[in-house]
């Protein structure tokens, strides 16, 4: 099992704040294994466990067909347990 982390930045708070419960679809793919999210502004960090390495780009093309997005960046664990999360 790999675990990733990723700052996903989308086109404004709103934004951020409406795709928080259906954005990343990760409820229904079997290779995700387990997630952790936060929103803070006009991002949400994400923290998932994926079933292996190669499942990393599979998760990112996912995320980038969502037309909300506007940049992915992957960050370190410690930079997402230290980032502050707002109310969903």
């Amino acid at each position: 099992m790999s675990r990733f982390c990723f700052r996903i930045t989308f086109q404004n708070e709103d934004a951020a704040f409406y795709q928080f419960h259906v954005f990343p679809p990760v409820f229904h793919i079997p290779w995700i294994s387990g997630w952790a999210r936060k929103r803070n502004a006009s991002t949400q960090l994400i923290l998932v466990e994926l079933q292996q390495d190669a499942d990393r780009d599979r998760f990112l093309e996912i995320c980038c067909e969502n037309p909300h997005v506007l940049k992915i960046e992957e960050i370190s664990e410690e930079e997402f347990t230290a980032t502050p999360s707002q109310a969903i």
